[in-house]
C-alpha cells in the first residue's frame, strides 16, 4: 500500500466520522458553521490587505513625478537611480506596515460619533467652496475652515483629510457634486448609528432584537461610507470607517450576531441610498426610546413580584394562590415589555422558588416556564465551566466503569450540551460516543424514547438537577431495553458519573458485559 492509499483511507475515515457527528450533534454543527464563517472572513481579510499593500497614494506618486520632472529639466540628477527607488521604498514601507486587526472597544463609539459629525461638517464646507462659491476660498470661508481644524484638534485621532483634497470638478459636474453630497450624508449616518448603538448597548440582553438590528444598520452605514470615500476621490479608507468595521467584527463574534450583508468587500452598500438608511435608523431609534419609557415600569413590577416571592418562601398560608397569580401577572407584563426570560433580574426573581414552580396550575406554570427554562440552562452552564475542562485526578471508580462501558455509548439527558465536557467524558471512559440530549421542562418524553433503544447503549444518564420530574418515566423504557437508568445528582464530571453508575448499576453492567 502506497502513501496515497493510506491518505485516502484516513480521509475516508475522517469524512464518515464527521458526517455522523454532523447529523446527530447540533452543537458540533453550530461550532463547525462558526469555524467556516471565520475562515471565510480571514480569507477575505487577507485579500483586502493584499490589495491595500499593492496600492500607493496617488498624491505621493504625483509629487514624485513632479520632482523627477523638475530635476530632469535641470539635468543634475537625471540618471540618479534614487528617484526610481523612492517610490519603491515607499511601497516597501507600506507593505511592512500592514494593518493589524484592531480590538475596538465600545468606548470608541463615542469618538467615532464625534469625529464623523465633524467630518460631515468639513465635507459640507468643501461642497460650498467647490460647487457654490464663485470666488473660491474667501476670508469668511477660511475662518470656518480654521474653526473646523481647531475643533478637530480637541478630538483624539481626528484628521479632516477632506479639507486637503483637490477636486477638479466644476460646479456643473453633477456626478462629482452627488459623490460629495453622499459622502457628507454617509458621515452623518455613521454618527447617528454610533449614537444609537451606544444607547442600545446597556440593554442588549433584554432588547436583543433591537441590538441585532442596530448592528446590521451599523454594518450597512460603514460599508456605504467606505464606498462614498472612494467615490469622492480618496483611495485610502477613512479611519473611522475602519474602526467601526473592527468594532463590528468583535461585537458580532462576542454577541453571536450574524450579519448577512455588507461585511465583505465584494458586498458593498449603496452610498446613494443614504436617505433610506437614515429613515430606518431614526425609526429604530424612536422604537427603542418608546420601549425605554415603558421600561420605567420594570422596577415596579420586579419589586412587586419579589414581595410575593418572599411571601411564598415564608410559607404564608395562601389557599387561593394569590401570591402565585401576582407573580405570574408580573412575569407576563415584564415579558411583554421586552425583558428576556434569560435576563439576570428575571432569573434571580424566580430562583428561590424554582423547585416548586412545576407544582402550580397550568396557566401559572406556562406563564413562568420560559424563565424556569433559562434558570435551568444557566445552572447547567456553571458546572460546565468547572468540569467541562476537568483536569483533576480520575478516581479508581472511573477505571472500573471504563472496563464496563469501554467501546459503548452513553446517553445523557439534561442541561446544555457542552463540547469540552462531552469530550472529557468520552476520553475518560473510552466511549464509542456520548449522546448528550438537551432538555426542556415538560417536553414530552416521547422525544427521548428512541435514544433508549439505540444499539450498543451501555446506560441512560438523567441529570436530574436540570430535568423535569416527568422524564423519570423513561426508566420504564430502560427496563424494557435492558439499559441501566442512572440518576446523576450534582455535576457531571467523570468522577461524579462513575460514582453514580457504580452505586446504581454496577452489578447489572457486569452481567451485561459477560453476555
Amino acid at each position: 500500500m502506497n502513501i496515497g492509499d493510506v491518505l485516502n483511507a484516513v480521509f475516508s475515515l475522517l469524512s464518515s466520522r464527521m458526517t455522523r457527528q454532523i447529523e446527530k450533534d447540533p452543537e458540533f454543527r453550530r461550532e463547525l458553521l462558526t469555524a467556516f464563517r471565520k475562515l471565510v472572513g480571514y480569507i477575505e481579510e487577507l485579500e483586502h490587505q493584499e490589495k491595500a499593500n499593492r496600492w500607493v497614494d496617488p498624491a505621493i506618486s504625483r509629487k514624485v513625478d513632479e520632482l523627477r520632472h523638475a530635476v530632469n529639466q535641470k539635468g543634475s540628477l537625471q540618471s540618479d537611480a534614487n528617484w526610481k527607488s523612492a517610490a519603491e521604498k515607499y511601497a516597501a514601507q507600506t507593505e511592512n506596515e500592514k494593518p493589524e486587526r484592531e480590538r475596538i472597544s465600545d468606548d470608541e463609539l463615542r469618538l467615532i460619533q464625534e469625529r464623523c459629525t465633524l467630518k460631515s461638517k468639513a465635507v459640507r464646507w468643501c461642497i460650498t467652496r467647490q460647487f457654490h462659491s464663485a470666488d473660491g476660498i474667501t476670508e469668511d470661508s477660511d475662518q470656518v475652515r480654521r474653526e473646523l481644524i481647531e475643533q478637530a484638534k480637541t478630538v483624539p485621532d481626528c484628521y479632516l483629510w477632506m479639507l486637503r483634497m483637490d477636486c477638479d470638478a466644476s460646479d456643473t459636474d453633477k456626478s462629482a457634486y452627488e459623490c460629495w453630497e453622499n459622502l457628507a450624508e454617509c458621515f452623518e449616518n455613521m454618527a447617528l448609528v454610533a449614537e444609537l448603538v451606544q444607547a442600545v448597548l446597556p440593554y442588549r440582553e433584554e432588547q436583543r432584537d433591537l441590538m441585532e438590528l442596530a448592528v446590521k444598520y451599523t454594518a450597512e452605514a460603514q460599508s456605504a461610507l467606505r464606498v462614498a470615500v472612494y467615490e469622492a476621490g480618496n483611495k485610502l479608507p477613512d479611519p473611522d470607517q475602519e474602526k467601526c468595521f473592527w468594532w463590528l467584527r468583535r461585537t458580532t463574534e462576542e454577541q453571536r450576531i450574524f450579519v448577512e450583508r455588507h461585511m465583505r468587500w465584494n458586498d458593498p452598500a449603496d452610498a446613494s441610498a443614504w436617505l433610506d438608511l437614515r429613515e430606518r435608523i431614526e425609526k429604530l431609534n424612536s422604537e427603542f426610546h418608546e420601549r425605554l419609557h415603558l421600561d420605567r415600569q420594570v422596577p415596579k413590577l420586579l419589586n412587586r413580584a419579589r414581595f410575593h416571592v418572599k411571601m411564598i418562601e415564608g410559607d404564608r398560608a395562601d389557599p387561593e394562590g394569590h401570591d402565585w397569580k401576582v407573580i405570574a401577572d408580573c412575569v407576563r407584563k415584564l415579558l411583554d415589555l421586552g425583558i428576556k426570560p434569560s435576563h439576570t433580574a428575571m432569573r434571580e426573581l424566580l430562583f428561590p422558588i424554582r423547585n416548586i414552580i412545576e407544582q402550580q396550575p397550568p396557566d401559572i406554570f406556562q406563564t413562568i416556564q420560559p424563565v424556569l427554562d433559562e434558570i435551568r440552562r444557566y445552572e447547567s452552564l456553571a458546572p460546565a465551566a468547572a468540569e467541562g475542562t476537568y483536569a483533576g485526578e480520575l478516581t479508581e471508580e472511573v477505571d472500573k466503569v471504563r472496563q464496563l462501558v469501554k467501546g459503548k455509548k452513553l446517553v445523557m439527558l439534561g442541561g446544555i450540551p457542552q463540547q469540552s465536557a462531552r469530550q472529557s467524558i468520552i476520553e475518560a471512559f473510552e466511549l464509542e460516543d456520548l449522546i448528550w440530549i438537551d432538555s426542556r421542562a415538560h417536553e414530552s418524553v416521547e422525544h427521548f424514547r428512541p435514544y433508549v433503544y439505540q444499539p450498543n447503549v451501555a446506560a441512560f444518564l438523567l441529570l436530574i438537577r436540570w430535568c423535569s420530574h416527568a422524564f423519570g418515566a423513561l426508566e420504564d423504557d430502560c427496563q424494557k431495553a435492558n439499559v441501566p437508568f442512572i440518576r446523576v445528582t450534582g455535576g457531571y464530571s467523570p468522577n461524579q458519573i462513575a460514582h453514580q453508575i457504580l452505586a446504581q448499576a454496577e452489578d447489572k453492567l457486569k452481567v451485561s458485559e459477560k453476555q
